[in-house]
């Protein structure tokens, strides 16, 4: 279990190193001060997708030990419950790459609703969490479908700090986005 926390610690550092300085009042930042990165291609999006997926069954497995009879119960569920986190993350990389193909200068409208949409899609990720809970808790104990939902939603968290540190950055528009 120590490896998840070195993991956390690395990417979330990273992800912090992204982020533009805030400027008072409410005005854009400078240019200069706004990082630019070249825009990333579907080929590299598929290769992060992959690389985050990769391993994740065998991290749970060194972290939650299960008995055969356990595991017989656990892995099938576990499939369901990782293919309908599959299909919510599609919507992101359906939304990611909507985003790249925007370029640089995309409308407020569009980004307003990238931004509905994504907290849409982190909603819908938390409801099949709280949909599968109670799923784990009957084909384990308690305690170790605690101890799986914990690991499950470090490695998410994970994934999401190392996305985080290659998306671009939107740009500049007043806050918030939302208003109607």
């Amino acid at each position: 279990m120590r490896a998840l926390p070195t993991l956390l610690l690395l990417f979330a550092t990273v992800a912090v190193a992204q982020t533009a300085p805030a400027t008072p009042g409410g005005e854009p930042p400078p240019a200069a001060s706004i990082p630019t990165q070249p825009p990333l291609t579907k080929g590299q999006i598929d290769a992060i997708r992959a690389e985050l997926r990769a391993g994740k069954s065998d991290l749970i497995a060194q972290n939650v030990s299960l008995t055969s009879a356990e595991a017989a119960k656990f892995w099938p569920l576990y499939k369901q419950y990782e293919a309908a986190g599959k299909a919510l993350n599609d919507k992101r990389f359906d939304l990611l790459m909507k985003w790249i193909d925007a370029g640089q200068k995309p409308d407020p409208t569009f980004v307003t609703n990238l931004v509905k949409a994504s907290l849409k899609r982190d909603l819908d990720l938390a409801q099949l969490r709280v949909d599968y809970a109670p799923r784990f808790a009957k084909v384990l104990p308690r305690e170790k479908a605690a101890r799986f939902l914990q690991v499950e939603r470090a490695l998410s968290l994970v994934a999401d700090a190392k996305l985080a540190t290659i998306v671009p950055l939107l740009p500049w528009y007043p806050w918030p986005p939302l208003e109607e």
